[in-house]
């Protein structure tokens, strides 16, 4: 236990970050991902452990849309595996005409982990609108991506839409594979707000139908996907508010490596509702989050069906310790229905009720600045024993 707390504490350090802005990035085709297949092993406790992590309700939290900070997040899953979260996002203005631009994020989602380090420059035009140009840019050159944008914002009405073409200068780098139909990427966000009572938030990706094929090897691949999510916060008084959101996933993925065939069609639904109010003159929370995930994965081997059923319940407190300390247990109820048929019959079904018990202690490192240290430490009820640790670091800018 000893040393899965300090290497998490290293991990967080290493990449100090701010709580990331209210809304999602763009998310990209990436073609290491979708040749691998998943990297990561989704057991039964894997997103109850992963929702307890979050530090804020997704898609309308309590942060400004595109904010700039330094934030970081390490948490255990599994003995052998952290829940690795980053966000970093500076905006140097010059003078009255534009900004320079840098973000950096690390994440993950159901094809395995993955970063992105932005670099750019925006020009601002007609009072409210921004156009940016930014590029992905790793060691290879063929695995540039350019990312355009135009926004609009007033106060916390927002707007924006981005363009990412993904590897486009592939081809012109390397002669050992090509693409068909070049992967192409597109986001749109909206913002609305009333008067500080209520947001709501709506965001759309679409990565286009992508081919791609290795000249040596004869390997092709195409895949697509789409995204979309809804989230609403509305304010109903002194430590009163209701939180919502909806959002989706769907996939389309076939590999032909000359030998055979193997296709992924996946759909993933999610949705949550939180309540917050003052109980016993402490903030205070409850809530519901249903989870659907189904998996078609096929090839020479007959059709084989992944589902999991999840139905979350959750509340929690928050209770000041002292000027600099916040203690904010939670306690979680996670039923799970799983079916796997790419196991051996005896394993494909799995029923249970888990349990979580969370106990995240903050503190204040710089309170002109905001910045801040949460250090979590969990209980698993389901099996009485250690239930993972998490630390924290999160400094605006």
């Amino acid at each position: 236990m000893r040393r899965a707390i300090v290497l998490a504490a290293l991990l967080a350090a290493s990449a100090a970050a701010a709580p990331p802005p209210t809304g999602v990035e763009p998310q990209p085709f990436r073609l290491d991902a979708a040749l691998a297949g998943s990297s990561i092993g989704y057991n039964a406790e894997s997103y109850l452990l992963r929702w307890s992590y979050r530090l804020d309700f997704p898609l309308v939290g309590s942060g400004e849309p595109w904010d700039t900070g330094l934030w970081a997040a390490a948490g255990s899953v599994r003995a052998s595996e952290f829940y690795s979260r980053a966000w970093l996002h500076e905006r140097i203005a010059l003078e009255d005409w534009g900004t320079l631009e840098f973000r950096h994020a690390r994440d993950e989602d159901l094809d395995g982990r993955h970063d992105r380090t932005l670099v750019g420059m925006g020009w601002r035009f007609a009072g409210a609108w921004t156009a940016t140009l930014l590029g992905d840019v790793p060691g290879d050159k063929e695995l540039i991506d350019a990312q355009l944008e135009l926004a609009w914002a007033e106060g916390r009405e927002r707007f924006r839409l981005a363009l990412v073409l993904t590897d486009f200068q592939y081809d012109a780098k390397q002669s050992a594979a090509r693409y068909d139909a070049e992967p192409v990427t597109l986001f749109a966000e909206r913002w609305w707000s009333w008067d500080g009572v209520g947001e709501l938030y709506a965001y759309g990706n679409a990565n286009l139908q992508t081919r791609w094929r290795d000249l040596a090897s004869g390997t092709t691949l195409a895949d697509r996907s789409t995204q979309a999510g809804i989230g609403l916060r509305r304010a109903l008084g002194p430590q009163r508010a209701l939180r919502a959101y909806l959002r989706g996933a769907d996939g389309a993925r076939r590999t032909d490596d000359g030998l055979g065939a193997r296709t992924l069609a996946r759909e993933h639904r999610e949705a949550a509702f939180q309540h917050e109010l003052p109980v016993l003159g402490r903030p205070s929370w409850w809530g519901l989050r249903a989870l659907r995930l189904d998996e078609d994965h096929g090839g020479s081997a007959p059709l084989a069906r992944v589902k999991r059923r999840e139905l979350l319940l959750y509340v929690g407190s928050r209770w000041r310790l002292g000027e600099r300390l916040t203690l904010a247990p939670e306690l979680a109820l996670d039923r799970v229905e799983l079916h796997d048929e790419r196991l051996a019959p005896a394993l494909q079904r799995e029923r249970a009720t888990l349990g979580k018990l969370s106990l995240p202690l903050e503190v204040v490192l710089d309170q002109a600045r905001g910045a801040r240290l949460v250090f979590d430490v969990g209980l698993k009820l389901h099996e009485l024993k250690f239930g993972g640790a998490q630390v924290v670091i999160s400094v605006p800018l």
